[in-house]
């Protein structure tokens, strides 16, 4: 079986993951898509399919969300072969950097500063991905400009941390 093609573009940009979509159950993802890595159940009906680093998030077996905080594992896995876009290069994804990517997409977006937990959140409208950025921790850098992609994910509205900030 070839692996499954997934453009990280069309993901950031649409909320493409191929035919997953926040909603499905578990059991449609499993007779749709390809198999798991690692099925774990983590307890009080909440269970996680990893793919690699990319990770899906099921409550009460629904899918809730796709998340992935570990960007420099995102490699292809035996079951899919990701396009990484723009993440092909990790240390130039820092927040000033996206935003003028986001902008040569003609993206509409927002961005949410938390100066308490020192982190930002890009959240692309159209596709509805957050994509979440922090300082180095080495760097210990707090201006906003050398904040670093470290995390994306797409989720239901009623777990989406962006949409309850506002």
């Amino acid at each position: 079986m070839n692996p499954i093609q997934i453009n990280l573009r069309d993901f950031f940009l649409k909320g493409q993951f191929d035919s997953v979509k926040i909603g499905q159950t578990k059991d449609y993802i499993i007779n749709n898509f390809a198999q798991p890595d690692d099925d774990s159940d983590m307890g009080y009906n909440m269970r996680i399919f990893s793919y690699g680093c990319i990770e899906f998030h099921f409550e009460f077996d629904v899918l809730f969300l796709i998340w992935c905080d570990n960007l420099t594992y995102l490699k292809n896995t035996k079951s899919i072969k990701f396009d990484k876009w723009i993440i092909k290069d990790l240390a130039k994804m820092t927040l000033p950097n996206v935003l003028k990517i986001l902008n040569s997409e003609k993206s509409n977006y927002s961005v949410k500063f938390d100066e308490k937990l020192k982190n930002a959140i890009i959240k692309i409208k159209p596709s509805n991905v957050n994509l979440w950025f922090e300082p180095m921790k080495e760097e210990n850098d707090e201006n906003p400009n050398n904040y670093k992609l470290i995390a994306f994910g797409l989720s239901d509205k009623d777990y989406d941390s962006f949409e309850n900030i506002f």
